[in-house]
């Protein structure tokens, strides 16, 4: 029998100034392993910064292939970089995926924390191409 699992998903609201990302998370969802329901409204009413979500049943925090298709896409329609955050048992992980001078979308670790439900994070001043 395969073992179910439970993924979440979290909105992430705020601002980018500079190098810097102040935000908080709002709106949970949750869904089946892989595939997270979002009501795309609440979505686009506020400043989305990008989102937190789980990866359950996998050891590792790193984007999936539906994780790098969907920032992908966001970054071309929202113009602007776009943040995925991923959440694997206690450890999580946060990812710029922004777009650079040769047009690519690129992905890159960035440094953050969670204070109750308020993010921080910053980006290199000068992302490496």
């Amino acid at each position: 029998m395969k073992e179910e699992f439970t993924e979440e998903c979290w909105f992430l609201y705020g601002k980018k100034i500079g190098s810097f990302y102040f935000g908080w998370t709002v709106y949970h969802s949750e869904g089946t392993a892989g595939s997270v329901d979002f009501d795309w409204e609440k979505a686009l009413k506020g400043n989305l910064l990008g989102w937190f979500h789980t990866h359950p049943g996998v050891k590792h925090i790193l984007p999936s292939s539906t994780d790098n298709k969907t920032m992908r896409s966001w970054v071309r329609s929202a113009g602007r970089p776009m943040l995925c955050g991923i959440v694997c048992g206690d450890d999580m992980e946060c990812y710029s995926y922004y777009r650079a001078k040769d047009k690519s979308i690129r992905c890159k670790s960035i440094k953050f924390k969670f204070i109750d439900m308020f993010f921080f994070g910053s980006v290199p001043i000068a992302q490496p191409e």
